[in-house]
């Protein structure tokens, strides 16, 4: 961290990089957000850059209240899994600043398509879905989750989101984005 704040702070005085970021807001719709995570887990080692046209799939959730131990070791857990189902590679990290607690995924498949392969694969293998059931009430909110294309299936809802037994069930929704599911379920 003391590395990125002092190789920043070259850039912060530097009129290139100024005027670059202020070129850039024309891109965005709201200011610049960093985002600073520590890797806890990876399944796999990276074998260079994504290819032209990738899809990263990122999931955010923030642990319960008491459950930040318990939360990490399903993280790492659920990430080995996906990656088995899938064939993707995942990174598991800590978010080290903002919410307290939140922990991240990162999945980058060559295309939208593999995106959606995995995505199938995932719903289609009971082992993974035990897994995911698993987590119990551990995490209790989800950011940027999308669901589209689910329509057809009687039993897949675009989002949903419950507790199967006894625990408790917190959820903090932003940013969800679903269209074309399911209608009945």
């Amino acid at each position: 961290r003391a590395h990125l704040v002092e190789e920043m702070g070259k850039s912060a005085g530097d009129d290139g990089y100024a005027a670059l970021a202020d070129e850039g807001q024309e891109f965005t719709s709201g200011g610049l957000t960093d985002t600073l995570r520590t890797m806890v887990h990876t399944t796999s080692a990276p074998t260079g850059p994504p290819p032209v046209g990738a899809w990263a799939e990122i999931i955010t959730a923030v642990p319960a209240e008491g459950k930040i131990a318990a939360s990490m070791a399903w993280g790492v857990e659920i990430s080995d899994a996906y990656a088995a189902v899938t064939g993707t590679p995942v990174a598991f990290l800590a978010d080290d600043y903002g919410p307290f607690g939140q922990l991240t995924w990162i999945s980058v498949h060559e295309d939208a398509a593999a995106a959606d392969a995995a995505g199938a694969a995932t719903m289609a293998d009971a082992g993974y879905l035990e897994k995911v059931d698993g987590g119990g009430n551990l995490l209790a909110t989800l950011t940027n989750v999308t669901a589209n294309g689910n329509g057809g299936l009687e039993s897949a809802p675009g989002a949903k989101i419950e507790e199967d037994g006894p625990g408790s069930l917190v959820a903090t929704l932003t940013n969800i984005n679903a269209s074309n599911n399911a209608e009945a379920g």
